[in-house]
């Protein structure tokens, strides 16, 4: 069985297909709350008693290595995601199709390497762009087809490192750059990274938005301090979390949508709802993990279709109001109630999680934290080297899926699936020489950082805020003043 938890873990763990089974039922852990003890220690009590599902995807079609996926098919190591088809190694995937090794991206398709965009077709090495199509190593650029290596173009067409060609001339530039090799691919970031330098970035990649602050919001209003959202409002403190109303404090709800809802995680579909971690389609859901289609609960674990229940244990309407009303007044004496779970709760070791890709800390910081450390102890198994694997797609024989490889970063072995060498021969891409791990901790250094900035724009002094440092943006405007510039 393939699982998120290591088999060191205490927890039970049972395969998708056995736990949304009607074979065993949660209520059957069921445990009366008792006064004299935190809420704290009688929760992690039950998360280790209640059977947990080994992977969590719903209505998903061949898409058994994938997990927090839902309403897709034939998708392969995505995280975070939702009704997407044909998407192999990314992570928050939305909307997309045959897409591969992207980061936060909505509605694309034939898409490779691109990071905080929406609405890309057939571009390699795109960021923080949108409604662009046939194009390669572009930034903040909207609007643009054929285009190559160019930053902060709106509705362009066949321009090359910002520059303007004719038809004829970027046609014949661009065969050059047809079949892709390691040395092409790092020319022409070098290229790009010299035009960010001295031309002027927008300070929010913020489209068809009001009033918001953050970064890579599309269609929202109301919205403070938010990152990766579309067709939000009146919210703050959201990190891909589209389709949110007056919530506060979430990250990773796609497809969404959530109303009045404060501190979740991993959670879809809820209304009215509070500190829970995954947590689908509810209301008036507290304190719980690993719920789905329920409302009124408080402090559950792994329920479905339930109502009125505290630490899975059943009430009546009347007892569930007066014993949750006691357990608040008990919570609140304890310093508990209005926080989030304690990282005692938490299911997984620290490094494990996405917490230690934007907030990198030792083992020793972490057990500082009394929160728990992921030994890896998996065996590390020598493969070919980059240097065995040719450079050019075309002279890559058909036996390479057979192959064990090496990855020239970490030296952790790695595999090419069929249907990924299929892609980069379609596509003309070259063989990776990185795990798919480390490709993907290489996106995450490249996104942009969830942080924001206080700095003045660079051509009327007016004060912002930002993502960019003055070392990633020298010159950066506001939105008026970018406007003026590149129109």
């Amino acid at each position: 069985m393939i699982a998120n938890f290591s088999s060191d873990k205490p927890h039970k763990v049972f395969s998708r297909e056995a736990w949304w089974s009607d074979s065993w039922n949660a209520k059957d852990y069921a445990r009366n709350f008792d006064f004299t003890k935190t809420f704290t220690e009688q929760f992690n009590e039950l998360v280790k008693a209640v059977p947990h599902c080994n992977l969590i995807t719903t209505n998903c079609e061949n898409c058994d290595y994938t997990n927090f996926f839902l309403n897709s098919r034939n998708s392969y190591l995505i995280f975070g995601g939702a009704n997407s088809e044909d998407c192999m190694y990314g992570k928050y995937i939305v909307r997309s199709k045959n897409c591969m090794d992207n980061l936060a991206i909505y509605n694309c398709e034939l898409c490779y390497e691109c990071i905080g965009c929406q609405g890309l077709y057939n571009c390699k090495y795109a960021m923080n762009s949108h409604n662009c199509s046939d194009s390669l190593m572009i930034e903040n650029c909207q609007g643009c087809k054929n285009c190559i290596g160019c930053f902060g173009l709106i509705q362009k067409e066949y321009h090359i490192f910002n520059q303007a060609y004719s038809k004829e001339d970027y046609e014949k530039f661009a065969r050059e750059y047809e079949y892709l090799t390691w040395q092409k691919i790092s020319y022409l970031k070098e290229k790009l990274m010299e035009l960010a330098q001295i031309l002027p970035h927008r300070h929010a990649q913020n489209f068809s938005s009001e009033n918001c602050t953050g970064n890579n919001i599309y269609n929202s209003k109301n919205c403070a301090r938010c990152f990766d959202i579309n067709e939000c409002e009146d919210s703050k403190f959201l990190n891909f979390s589209p389709k949110s109303r007056n919530t506060y404090d979430v990250v990773f709800s796609a497809p969404g949508p959530l109303d009045y809802c404060y501190q979740l995680c991993s959670a879809v579909g809820m209304v009215n709802c509070m500190f829970n971690y995954l947590v689908w389609y509810g209301s008036d859901i507290y304190y719980s993990i690993n719920c789905h289609n329920c409302k009124n609960i408080f402090g559950c674990v792994g329920l479905k279709s339930q109502e009125y229940c505290i630490f899975n244990k059943q009430f009546t309407k009347e007892e569930y109001e007066k014993e949750v009303a006691k357990i608040i007044a008990h919570m609140q004496k304890t310093g508990e109630w209005g926080e989030f779970f304690d990282y005692s709760s938490a299911q997984f070791g620290y490094n494990e999680t996405v917490a230690q890709e934007y907030f990198p800390l030792t083992e020793e910081q972490v057990k500082n934290l009394n929160a728990n450390w992921h030994d890896d102890t998996r065996e590390k198994l020598e493969g070919i080297h980059q240097n065995e694997i040719p450079e050019d797609i075309r002279n890559v024989p058909d036996d390479i899926t057979t192959k064990v490889l090496t990855c020239e970063i970490t030296g952790r072995p790695y595999k090419i699936i069929p249907q990924e060498l299929e892609f980069y021969r379609r596509q003309k891409l070259p063989i990776p020489h990185r795990h798919s791990d480390t490709r993907h901790m290489d996106r995450i250094r490249t996104h942009s950082p969830y942080r924001l900035l206080e700095r003045s724009c660079s051509r009327c002094k007016t004060k912002v805020q930002t993502v960019y440092d003055e070392k990633t943006a020298k010159i950066l405007y506001c939105e008026k003043c970018y406007l003026e510039a590149v129109y």
